[in-house]
């Protein structure tokens, strides 16, 4: 019998299972969330380094490169 890279076991079927698709659904709406607050959190944080700057008397080069 030769061995073939497929077999039975590896070959997915053409219904997936409710509970693969919740997963799939709750990692792909967790990675959107995530997305949504990381380009927040860079917004907000470029817009207080002029703040900073000013109230911390910074230089550019102790503010960090631009």
């Amino acid at each position: 019998m030769a061995c073939s890279f497929f077999d039975q076991r590896s070959v997915m079927s053409d219904t997936s299972s409710p509970r693969t698709t919740v997963k799939v659904i709750a990692l792909a709406l967790a990675g959107a969330v995530g997305g949504f607050l990381f380009g927040f959190d860079s917004s907000v944080v470029n817009g207080a380094v002029d703040a900073v700057r000013k109230q911390f008397s910074l230089s550019a080069s102790l503010t960090g490169l631009r």
